[in-house]
């Protein structure tokens, strides 16, 4: 089954597929969710959260265009230093 190709760009699909990366129609990170669960929680979260999460990446600079305050682990010191590089002021980023 082939997607409605106006779906495919809607939701940065076709996007993510070329950046070989999670991202949206506009470029911008996505967690590595499913797009339901992301508009799902994208509807719900709140600006005054902290969010404490355990592996760095996408998600981690997603919840910070989102909320006030987000607490990384990461374990690999690679992905640490090319997340870092992404990372604004208000994502605290432990390796």
């Amino acid at each position: 089954m082939r997607f409605p190709h106006v779906w495919v760009r809607a939701v940065g699909w076709e996007r993510s597929a070329r950046a070989k990366r999670a991202v949206d129609a506009a470029g911008e990170p996505l967690p590595w969710l499913t797009y339901a669960a992301t508009a799902f929680l994208a509807r719900r979260v709140r600006p005054d959260w902290t969010v404490v999460e355990y592996g760095a990446g996408w998600s981690s600079l997603w919840w910070a265009r989102r909320v006030r305050r987000v607490v990384s682990v990461e374990h690999n010191p690679v992905w640490y230093k090319r997340v870092r590089a992404l990372a604004p002021a208000n994502l605290e980023l432990h390796l």
